[in-house]
């Protein structure tokens, strides 16, 4: 199921994003040996617009980047830098309208 759901996310299958963002997502169980990544679970969540799946995620970082997690702190300042080209984006276009 995973490698189904790494192409179809992959590919741009809406239906795919957030039971694949679910699998790297490190605020849930593990799925089998597959490692978690925050950062791609943040980027699929976010092509599917699940604002509160980000926010779960965002507020796990901060917690486990307080406790001296690297992976955390890396995280926040992916997200940080995402959340941020975006709104430069946003502002961008509308400033165009």
């Amino acid at each position: 199921i995973y490698r189904l759901l790494y192409f179809a996310a992959g590919r741009g299958e809406p239906s795919a994003f957030v039971p694949f963002a679910k699998i790297l997502d490190p605020t849930l169980p593990a799925w089998g040996s597959i490692e978690k990544d925050p950062v791609e679970a943040w980027n699929y969540y976010g092509k599917a617009q699940d604002a509160q799946a980000q926010a779960a995620l965002k507020a796990w970082a901060e917690k486990a980047a307080q406790g001296g997690d690297a992976q955390a702190r890396s995280a926040l300042q992916a997200f940080k830098y995402k959340s941020g080209k975006f709104e430069r984006i946003a502002s961008a276009a509308s400033s165009e309208l």
